[in-house]
């Protein structure tokens, strides 16, 4: 009788083994071009403005922020057009911006007042200007609003 029941549980894994390399698409695995051009293709299908590139100057315009007294602020919240993006905690942060977006930062976590300096900016981006500080409240700040230069 227990020869049996060994029997009968050996031959149900090994089924369920069966099961489970038939339906298994191990030669996506193998043939990796495959499964990733697949994984493109839908993609493409899914989305197909991915396909296009536009005709007018598409350079992104960055802004990067950075507190020089501290290496880490998690509780100091980034907001661009009162969307919080992320926090300074790693103690800087790049910023894709387009003209007149506004940047707050929510310093309202930390009872004292923090400076923040602009690191770098595309070139296009006349304000705010790189090397420029900022001394924040405790409460939520705006940097400014980004203004470009009008020939981009």
């Amino acid at each position: 009788m227990k020869k049996i029941k060994v029997l009968l549980i050996c031959g149900c894994l090994l089924l369920i083994a069966i099961y489970s390399l038939s339906n298994f698409d191990w030669y996506y695995y193998v043939w990796d071009s495959k499964y990733y051009e697949k994984v493109q293709d839908a993609y493409l299908m899914q989305f197909p403005q991915a396909r296009e590139v536009a005709s007018q100057n598409n350079h992104l315009i960055t802004i990067t922020i950075k507190s020089p007294d501290f290496y880490s602020l998690p509780y100091a919240k980034i907001y661009v057009n009162e969307y919080e993006i992320s926090d300074l905690r790693d103690g800087q942060i790049t910023l894709i911006v387009d003209h007149g977006d506004k940047i707050f930062v929510d310093t309202s976590f930390y009872e004292r007042e923090l400076d923040l300096e602009v690191v770098a900016t595309s070139g296009s981006i006349v304000y705010p200007v790189a090397g420029e500080r900022f001394t924040l409240l405790p409460q939520n700040n705006l940097l400014g609003e980004i203004e470009l230069n009008s020939t981009r």
